[in-house]
Formats: structure tokens, C-alpha cells, sequence
């Protein structure tokens, strides 16, 4: 039916002597003699419309479809070349084969009823239109045809689809606007304060930064230390004294929560017996009045003025108790906080005697000279690397060999503990180094556990650090470091308790 309508619409639009957007036609039969709304050649006219847009789609389809033919003729093809190397998939490819073969009888049978309906419906427009004309312009550009017939159609079904959305949006638009309205007050409100903190923290942020630039502005090193001595004994007084404030405002806490609870039960109770007062006030005026008739009710005034006066003192003393219950709170927020970050710095490394941070510096400098030490060990002994146990300041052994696995340097013979010692007292010396230049080293003893391939091992260390500028010296009693070693002084027994040295 809308299909109908754009093609009433167009020709009421048709002039005579002007081509029809059709057809092309300059003569106009048709608009001499308007179709009323429901004739039947109108209704036809839609039919045939609808009918011709089902075998537009459905060329389009034989299009698509003829076009997949072809695809699958290819695969067939391909299918066949390599028949030879995928016997394994054969039966897959048969059933393939055999679902298009149907597919293309399916295809060419909807074809051939979309020809023979298309054959129907090209006739019955001949038949309507008067001539086969209107099919050349169909034929060059069926798009502009059918969008023609379709366009007033779908821009009213646009407009009504953006008005319906433009309509909720503007409800939506609406209601977000009364929601920022409401909010409006008090996020002016939070913005005020956070002006006025802002500003505080600024005043506060810049007495912080004055008061750190004169922080140490001329003052020598042992003044400040002196200060800041004297400031860690006193911060430990205030500790003390916050931790026996914040324990002594707990307990007022407490005692306040307490003391809100119970007139929180009071009011709970006064307000039941003023119900309860009221509700019997209300029988027992109705009872007055049909027992005393005339009667005032004077003397009751006073009574009742006492209640009164009396739950405003205690509604009175009720806000009192919560404003001060609020400042305590404070207050002891403020304490705990403090306390907290004072707990946190003992916890870091405050201790009585100073042990705990001892270790910690201590532990520094263990892990520095293991470095050291283990790029002396790396030249000594691959195998091996040093590391210190987790939270101690003892030591444990990685051996390489054994998929780094953990060792204790209990566990090592003697030949690979004198490597082990031999580096770290080289990482001693790299480690002291620093400041200063240590270019002696001497070795009492040592070498008599050593093994063949170790003592070798050894002097080739001994022997590296020699040809790089250090002075080693080597007190040892084997036979076989003589060879390696070129400058001796050796101690001879000259009887009677007596030796003499002698250089070699």
C-alpha cells in the first residue's frame, strides 16, 4: 500500500510536455483521468509495484546465487586436484559436492520461477502502463527507479522514527535537568567549603614551607643532630602521653556513647509516655467533661507546664551531649591518627637500643659487598654465587650446577669455602676501596685443604690480582705453591731456638 501511495504522488506531480522520470514519455494519458482511491487499477498498480520489488530481491539472490555456482564449481575444481593428496577427506568432499549439486537444482528451479514470475509481472506492468516504455528506464538504472517509488515512503517513516527520538530525548534532557536543579544547592554548597579548605590548606601549606626553608638555614651538622635528638626524646614523651590520651579518650568515648544511648532510651521512653499522657489526657477530658460539665481545667495547667519544661531540658541536654560526643570525636580521630603515623615509625625501625635499624643498615652493607664478593667469585668459581638469607644477616650459597639450587655454607668442602672466604675478602677490599686504596693482601695459611684444581684455581686469582697492581702476600707451608710463586722469604731453623729468613 505505501508503494501506491508514491506512485499517486507522482502523478499528481506529472505535467504535460514534461518527461515522466519513468518512463520519459512527454504525454500523460494517465492524469487526465485520475484512478479514485480503491480502484482497481491502483490496487494493481501496488501489487504489481510489491510484486516487482520481490523479483528485484530475487534476481538479486539469483545473482548471488549464480555467482556462489561459480565459487563452487572452483572449489570443484580444486577439489579434484587434490583428490590424490587428501584421500583421507574424500568422503567429506563427495557430500559437499553432492549438497551443491542440490543447492544449484534448488537455485536453478527458484530461478527459472523467479524468471517465469518476473515474465508475469514485466506483462502485467505493460499491460498497466499501456506500453513497455517504462522498462528501458527501469532497465538503465533500476536503482533510481526503485528508490523513487520507495523514497517518500522511508523519509516519512525517518521523520516519525527522529521525532519519537527526538521526544525522549527531551524527556530524558528534561529530567536530567530537574535532577541537576535539585543538586544544584548543595553542590554550591560543597564547592564552598572546599573553597574554604583550599584556602586553609594553602595558609597551612605555606607557614609548612616557610617554617622548611629555616629548617636548616646556618645550622652546623652536630646542632641539628643535637636537635634532633632532643626532638626524638620529646615526640616519644608525646607519644606516651597521646597513647594515654587516646586511651583515656576512649574510655570518655565510651562513657559518652553510653550516655547518648541511654537518652536516646529516654527519649524513646518519654516519647511513648507522652503518648501514652496524651492519650489519657484526651479519655480523661472526655470523661471530665461528661462527669463535670462547666468544669475548667486549671489545675491541670501547671502539671502539665512541669512535663513540658522538663522534656525541653532534656531534649536540650540531649543536643549538648551530641555536640560534645562530636568534638571528642574529633579530637580523639585526631589522637589516633597521630598515634598511628608515630606507630608506623616504630614499627619501621624505632627499637630501645637502635638494633633494629642497625640491622637494616647493616643488611645495606652486607648487599653491597655480596656484589662485590660475587663479582670476584664469578673470576674464582662460576659455580657458586652468594646471597644473604631473607631478613637475617647470615648467608646461604647458589649453586649454579645444581639448578640454583639453595645451599647453606655449612654444606661446603673446605677447598670451596676458602673461595668463598678468598672473594669476600676481595669484595672487602673493593668495598672499603672507596674512600681509600688497598693494594696489599696477605693470606695466612689456607691452601693446606685445597685440592689440585682449587689451590689452581686459586692462584690464577692470586696471580690476576697481582698483575693488576695489588701486593699479595701468602704464608703456607705447600710444596706446591713454590713453583708458582717467584719472590720467597723463607724461615730456616739455625738450631737453639734460632732461625734466619732468607729471600729466594
Amino acid at each position: 500500500r505505501p508503494a501506491s501511495g508514491d506512485i499517486m504522488e507522482l502523478r499528481k506531480k506529472l505535467q504535460e510536455g514534461s518527461p515522466c522520470p519513468v518512463c520519459g514519455s512527454t504525454h500523460h494519458p494517465v492524469i487526465h483521468t485520475p484512478p479514485a482511491p480503491g480502484d482497481p487499477i491502483t490496487e494493481t498498480i501496488a501489487a504489481l509495484t510489491l510484486q516487482l520489488q520481490q523479483l528485484t530481491t530475487r534476481k538479486t539472490a539469483y545473482a548471488a546465487s549464480e555467482k556462489q555456482l561459480n565459487q563452487l564449481r572452483q572449489q570443484l575444481l580444486q577439489l579434484h586436484k587434490e583428490l590424490t593428496e587428501a584421500e583421507q577427506s574424500r568422503t567429506d568432499i563427495l557430500g559437499r559436492q553432492k549438497l551443491a549439486e542440490t543447492q544449484i537444482v534448488r537455485e536453478e528451479s527458484i530461478c527459472a520461477e523467479s524468471k517465469e514470475a518476473l515474465n508475469k509481472s514485466l506483462s502485467a506492468a505493460n499491460r498497466l502502463f499501456g506500453n513497455d516504455e517504462w522498462q528501458k528506464g527501469w532497465q538503465q538504472d533500476p536503482d533510481s527507479f526503485r528508490d523513487t517509488l520507495t523514497t517518500f515512503a522511508r523519509q516519512w517513516h525517518e521523520n516519525t522514527e527522529r521525532l519519537q527520538q527526538l521526544q525522549r530525548e527531551q524527556s530524558a534532557r528534561k529530567a536530567e535537568c530537574e535532577s541537576f536543579a535539585s543538586f544544584l544547592p548543595s553542590l554550591t554548597k560543597e564547592v564552598e567549603d572546599a573553597t574554604l579548605r583550599y584556602e586553609k590548606n594553602r595558609t597551612e601549606l605555606s607557614a609548612l614551607q616557610a617554617e622548611r626553608s629555616k629548617l636548616l638555614s646556618g645550622k652546623p651538622a652536630d646542632q641539628i643532630e643535637q636537635e634532633y635528638g632532643r626532638r626524638k626524646e620529646e615526640l616519644k614523651e608525646r607519644l606516651k602521653r597521646l597513647q594515654a590520651v587516646q586511651t583515656e579518650q576512649s574510655g570518655i568515648a565510651d562513657q559518652l556513647r553510653g550516655i547518648s544511648e541511654q537518652i536516646a532510651r529516654d527519649l524513646d521512653k518519654a516519647s511513648e509516655d507522652l503518648q501514652f499522657r496524651r492519650k489519657a489526657l484526651s479519655d480523661w477530658s472526655e470523661s471530665w467533661n461528661r462527669e463535670h460539665e462547666g468544669e475548667t481545667l486549671e489545675t491541670l495547667l501547671p502539671r502539665v507546664t512541669q512535663e513540658k519544661n522538663e522534656y525541653a531540658f532534656r531534649l536540650r541536654s540531649n543536643t549538648e551531649n551530641k555536640q560534645k560526643i562530636a568534638s571528642q570525636q574529633k579530637e580523639l580521630e585526631e589522637c589516633r591518627r597521630e598515634s598511628e603515623r608515630w606507630a608506623k615509625l616504630n614499627d619501621l625501625a624505632g627499637s630501645a637500643d637502635g638494633a633494629k635499624f642497625r640491622r637494616i643498615a647493616q643488611g645495606y652493607t652486607l648487599d653491597v659487598l655480596l656484589n662485590y664478593a660475587n663479582v670476584q667469585l664469578r673470576d674464582l668459581s662460576r659455580r657458586y654465587r652468594l646471597e644473604r638469607v631473607p631478613e637475617t644477616l647470615a648467608l646461604q650459597v647458589i649453586d649454579r650446577d645444581m639448578c640454583d639450587e639453595i645451599r647453606t655454607v655449612h654444606s661446603l668442602s673446605g677447598g670451596e669455602s676458602f673461595l668463598v672466604s678468598l672473594a669476600l675478602a676481595l669484595g672487602l677490599s673493593s668495598l672499603s676501596s672507596n674512600r681509600m686504596k688497598v693494594e696489599s693482601l696477605f693470606i695466612d695459611e689456607g691452601f693446606g685443604s685445597l685440592d689440585a684444581d682449587t689451590l689452581r684455581i686459586a692462584m690464577d686469582a692470586l696471580e690476576s690480582l697481582r698483575t693488576q697492581g695489588r701486593k699479595i702476600g701468602v704464608i703456607s707451608h705447600v710444596q706446591e705453591m713454590t713453583e708458582r710463586i717467584p719472590v720467597q722469604i723463607r724461615v730456616s731453623r739455625a738450631g737453639n731456638g734460632r732461625s734466619y729468613l732468607e729471600v729466594l
